[in-house]
């Protein structure tokens, strides 16, 4: 078990502490009233007040939830072997859908949620509200192995690491929101090993990807480069391993 903490934003005042089940950070959202988790191991994903700790909504149906995102009113939730789609607000269940694997990951954006498997190699995306397929794709091979990496601005982005020409070498892929079809693809270089450019985040319309020596900037429809940021400023044994927006 981890215990989570709420402090107050200004002034750091501690406002309550709960036990909760040994989940990642993928295990924890929040919508500004409620905060979102699961307290115990295999037990329901459930809602707290953000202001007070206290139950406030369990979403039944939801055990062995792993994985948590919120997005317009609708709770995502990974379990075992599905994913589920909840109504924030009222715990009613909106779709289930199986996955292919249990290491099938999920993003969420703009009405839809995209859902991808490595093992299968489709690439799908879903109706938010109603889990209606809006698209698939499962015709590239490049699907069973690079990693989903975030979404927006009109695109889904992949990147896939220690491929390429190059040692070290990786690729970043972009696939349309509306269809799925072939956006661009760009090959990038890895920092090292230790530290593959897996990472992506999307700012102020660009696409920003952790590689060698900082961040490389892309348009998010084009792939045109756009330049790079400073590099990192590594420690003993390291640098930098996320991305801040």
């Amino acid at each position: 078990s981890m215990v989570l903490f709420a402090r107050d934003a200004s002034s750091g005042v501690l406002l309550w502490k709960r036990t909760v089940a040994g989940i990642s950070g993928r295990g924890l959202a929040a919508d500004g009233t409620r905060v979102f988790t699961v307290l115990e191991s295999q037990g329901p994903c459930v809602a707290l007040s953000a202001a007070t700790g206290e139950v406030v909504e369990t979403y039944k149906g939801s055990e062995g939830g792993r994985e948590i995102r919120h997005i317009d009113g609708v709770l995502l939730v990974k379990t075992t072997g599905k994913l589920m789609a909840f109504e924030a607000a009222g715990g009613h269940a909106l779709w289930s859908r199986p996955l292919a694997d249990k290491g099938d990951v999920f993003l969420a954006a703009e009405g839809r949620a995209i859902l991808h498997s490595q093992k299968s190699g489709s690439l799908t995306a879903l109706d938010l509200k109603s889990g209606a397929e809006v698209w698939n794709r499962t015709d590239v091979a490049w699907l069973k192995g690079a990693a989903l990496s975030t979404c927006g601005e009109g695109a889904v982005f992949f990147i896939d690491s220690n491929v390429g020409t190059v040692k070290f070498g990786a690729m970043a892929y972009a696939v349309s929101w509306k269809d799925g079809a072939d956006l661009w693809n760009r090959e990038l270089l890895n920092g090292n090993i230790y530290f593959p450019a897996q990472t992506s985040a999307l700012r102020a319309g660009l696409l920003y990807i952790r590689a060698a020596g900082g961040y490389q900037i892309f348009d998010p429809l084009t792939g045109q480069d756009k330049g790079k940021s400073p590099p990192f400023g590594g420690g003993s044994g390291g640098g930098k391993c996320t991305i801040e927006t």
